[in-house]
């Protein structure tokens, strides 16, 4: 196989952790009137109240879906429990094309920033700063609807 390419150490003196990279050097970013709260009932009407989770898509510059290659990486802490959970685009497409879904919990809970979605690279690297976002103890608020779009070329 192809050997990946070094590239001089210099680049990062500040050394910071690729998780903490300035959002200005990402090439995603949230997509305009993200995150939205709304209810999954129109998604999973099987589950009723029964469900949480978090699900959106990634849009490339032109506003196309990127529906392979992109893992949405999701950390954090719900009610006491850590959470470390990764999907990829173009799983659930009942959110378009290149949407994805993270099954959060069977009940809805209040949340404040405790948990947060960032999309990788096939090599684990960000693409986009961690979005932090709230849940809800409410059945109509228990889907946590997040886009990225691109914002520049990687």
């Amino acid at each position: 196989p192809e050997q990946p390419t070094a590239t001089p150490f210099p680049l990062f003196t500040a050394s910071p952790s690729p998780t903490n990279l300035p959002a200005d050097s990402m090439s995603y970013a949230l997509n305009a009137g993200s995150p939205v709260a709304i209810s999954s009932v129109a998604f999973h009407p099987e589950v009723g109240c029964n469900w949480m989770g978090v699900a959106g898509q990634v849009l490339d510059l032109s506003g196309a879906p990127v529906s392979t290659g992109v893992i949405i990486h999701l950390g954090g802490e719900l009610a006491g429990v850590r959470k470390e959970v990764t999907s990829l685009t173009g799983t659930a497409r009942q959110y378009g094309e290149a949407g994805y879904e993270i099954v959060l919990s069977t009940t809805p809970v209040d949340s404040t920033n405790s948990l947060w979605v960032q999309l990788l690279d096939q090599a684990g690297l960000p693409m986009s700063p961690r979005v932090y976002f709230d849940t809800y103890a409410s059945c109509d608020r228990n889907l946590i609807f997040i886009t990225f779009k691109q914002v520049k070329n990687q």
